[in-house]
């Protein structure tokens, strides 16, 4: 019998905020068919090793025609804003084209972080100033 979220995991970061004040993540901004920049995901560095990250992503802002953008998630082994240049998780598709900001996507993802590392987030955008909200849970131990 298959049971979701039958894995049993002693840790966890995120960088929900409970009480959000804005928006709940991390917002960062595509540029225009480039990478925007690099944004830190707000829950600091792990204090842990990783070993299932679920990230959650907002299309992003309907001020645009087309919402199409690629999300990556990134790694600084270090604990800092040094991120690699490759990517933890690369082109994670936001956006529906024309108009369609409203809709949320998840993914599950097995991956080993190494305790002490830090995560980012960048966007690759279709149009100029399309801006995201990804939340990012890790789960370990």
């Amino acid at each position: 019998m298959l049971k979701p979220w039958a894995q049993a995991f002693a840790y966890q970061a995120t960088n929900f905020e409970t009480t959000p004040t804005g928006s709940p993540g991390a917002e960062f901004t595509g540029g225009n068919n480039t990478n925007g920049a690099a944004v830190a995901w707000g829950g600091g560095a792990l204090g842990f090793e990783g070993q299932l990250l679920t990230v959650e992503w907002f299309s992003g802002t309907s001020t645009n025609t087309d919402t199409r953008s690629l999300i990556d998630v990134l790694i600084d082994p270090a604990g800092g804003t040094s991120y690699s240049a490759t990517p933890l998780v690369s082109g994670l598709l936001a956006g529906f084209g024309g108009g369609v900001a409203t809709s949320w996507r998840r993914v599950v993802l097995p991956v080993r972080i190494p305790a002490g590392a830090a995560l980012g987030l960048q966007a690759r955008s279709r149009t100029t100033g399309r801006s995201h909200v990804a939340v990012l849970k890790v789960f370990g131990g």
